[in-house]
């Protein structure tokens, strides 16, 4: 009988004290599309080639990329094992360099609504999990729904992963408001993704932690950053970590940084953990959204509080008086209003505004300045091809957009063509004859006089004094003349 216990919910006895527990780090974020899943696996792998045993718990309950990123194919989830068929082990899904990863991990959020016989199981599951692993690296989803907060209250450490995009900077200071209020007691720490450079990621960090102090009073610290780097594309695609599949890449190298960093930042620490915040979780601690932004609207007015009975019209007036009468500063409106939009997609699956519109009326601001208009072309492109896996525009397309911009200027343009067929050249190494023909039909161009006819001929004979020790055996006269008859041939 007691055999039959532990198989479905694990041993129930206290784990010993000399066992050591899993540090846990949750990487989460106010926006999705900076990286944070690619950057969870890659410090997981560089964490386990420095010889730690790293297990991911997926906790992106809509949107599992883990798996995709490491190219595993989960057969079981955390539900698998809370039905009581399944050992936690045997959910373990097995990565590069050992890392272990858990898949869907929705019945962690869902743990207040839980039988006590599956909160006790899953509690069981955790502390088993954390005697055997040195890390436990949470991957939220985005944005501050209930499950990104409950995941990262449950953290000793969070990873806020922004990008140098004005947008991801309003949302993780939306997300880390919600944090404040829930009184998040981990360290939280700043990591930017994307960056052209240390210098430009520090100048991103020291933006976001001089708001977050003077509008919030609270402390981020920063921890590292990672570079922009097109590997990194092309080993989401390959479905491999880039830390294994281009070693030396700038990306790879500011990932085992960070592995690094984490090392010595949680030396000596010893946090709750997993289950002892799941122990002591009740089900009045769960965030509600809608209701965060109603109590802002409640604390901007507070002579004229909103009454339980106040319908949807008159919640909506109060909120426009409110903006209107220049009452919160505009990283407060943001964390009031997000949390509607949150709250309504996740109900009726779709946006309340109509996108492309409020994209139109955004950009075509008079005020909004080119390089963020590009910014947004940019991250369009970027989404375009992670989601269908090729480029936005083809090769044609992109050659006559490359072409248009530089039509005014014919020396651009003639350098645009210049390098367009060193490239080609390059590639793949035309023959002889295939290079005679390009050579000929650029002579073949009205504007191609004797001189240029001259010219060619010195650097054919220059080429062959250099590649045979000597020059070409015909007479100009004679070499001139046979090329101008290949010109005038149809």
């Amino acid at each position: 009988m007691q055999n039959t216990v532990t198989q479905l919910f694990g041993d129930s006895r206290p784990p010993a004290a000399a066992s050591p527990r899993a540090r846990v780090i949750a990487i989460t974020s106010g926006k999705g599309g900076v990286g944070k899943t690619s950057i969870t696996a890659n410090v997981a792998v560089a964490l386990a080639l420095a010889g730690k045993r790293v297990c991911i718990v997926d906790a992106d309950t809509g949107l599992a990329n883990i798996n995709i990123v490491l190219g595993l194919k989960p057969k079981h989830t955390l539900e698998d094992f809370l039905d009581g068929g399944l050992p936690i082990e045997a959910i373990l899904m097995e990565g590069p360099r050992g890392v272990r990863v858990v898949p869907g991990a929705s019945g962690i959020v869902e743990y207040a609504d839980l039988g006590h016989q599956h909160q006790q199981s899953l509690l069981n599951g955790m502390q088993r999990l954390e005697q055997q692993f040195d890390y436990l690296l949470i991957d939220t989803a985005a944005g501050i729904a209930d499950s990104v907060i409950r995941f990262v209250l449950a953290a000793e450490r969070a990873l806020l992963v922004v990008s140098p995009d004005p947008t991801s900077l309003t949302d993780a200071f939306a997300l880390t408001r919600i944090l404040k209020r829930n009184h998040y007691d981990g360290a939280l720490h700043v990591l930017v993704n994307m960056a052209d450079s240390e210098t430009s990621a520090q100048k991103v960090y020291q933006r976001f932690a001089q708001a977050v102090q003077k509008y919030m009073q609270v402390e981020v610290g920063w921890f590292g950053h990672v570079a922009a780097d097109r590997a990194l594309v092309t080993a989401v695609r390959l479905q491999h970590p880039v830390i294994l599949v281009q070693p030396d890449a700038p990306a790879s190298t500011c990932f085992h940084a960070l592995a690094r960093r984490l090392e010595n930042a949680c030396a000596g620490e010893a946090g709750t953990g997993i289950a002892e915040h799941l122990r002591s979780l009740q089900p009045e601690t769960a965030v509600d959204p809608a209701s965060a932004a109603i109590e802002m609207i409640r604390n901007a007015q507070p002579a004229q509080p909103v009454a339980h009975e106040a319908n949807l019209g008159e919640l909506h007036r109060r909120f426009i008086d409110c903006i209107q009468d220049n009452r919160g500063s505009p990283e407060e409106l943001v964390a009031a209003i997000k949390p509607i939009i949150d709250a309504y997609v996740a109900r009726f699956h779709s946006f309340p505004l109509d996108m492309r519109e409020a994209i139109y009326r955004y950009l075509e601001m008079a005020d909004f300045p080119d390089h963020e208009i590009r910014s947004q072309v940019m991250l369009l492109e970027q989404l375009y091809e992670k989601r269908y896996h090729r480029p936005l525009m083809d090769k044609e397309d992109s050659l006559f957009r490359l072409l248009n911009q530089v039509r005014n200027s014919e020396p651009e343009f003639a350098e645009t063509i210049a390098r367009l067929q060193q490239s080609y050249e390059r590639q793949y190494h035309p023959g002889p004859q295939e290079a005679l023909q390009a050579l000929l039909e650029r002579l073949r161009q009205p504007e191609a006089d004797e001189p240029d006819l001259a010219a060619c001929i010195e650097a054919l004979q220059a080429l062959a004094v250099e590649r045979f020790g000597r020059r070409l055996s015909p007479d100009a006269d004679a070499l001139r003349e046979r090329i101008r008859a290949l010109l005038e041939e149809p």
